[in-house]
């Protein structure tokens, strides 16, 4: 993978949201946001929660997490998830700033 467009270097700032699928959404919108957290800390990324509100049974309802550090984007965009079958995510950019890209992430509708 090459990291040499100017957007690479950013930091991101991620947004995590349940779909209306109820509790299993707001499990996969769980494990999206330790995945995510997990992958920061093995390459000594800072990850930092802005805002967490966590579902009426489990999980969470929506999550925003910064991660700071060299090329985050770049080697975020490159990432290939792993998910279960039928757990697909839907990833929408939102703006951006001199240091931060801002992504939306939308777990699935449970089926709806």
């Amino acid at each position: 993978m090459t990291l040499n467009q100017p957007e690479d270097e950013l930091n991101v700032v991620l947004e995590i949201n349940a779909g209306a699928g109820g509790t299993e959404a707001c499990d996969w919108a769980e494990m999206l946001y330790r995945m995510y957290m997990m992958w920061a800390q093995r390459r000594g990324f800072k990850f930092t929660e802005l805002n967490r509100q966590d579902g009426d049974v489990a999980g969470l309802k929506s999550a925003s997490i910064e991660i700071e550090g060299e090329y985050v984007f770049g080697l975020l965009k490159g990432r290939k998830w792993g998910a279960p079958p039928g757990a697909g995510q839907s990833v929408q950019f939102s703006r951006q700033t001199d240091d931060f890209l801002f992504l939306g992430i939308r777990t699935p509708d449970g089926g709806r």
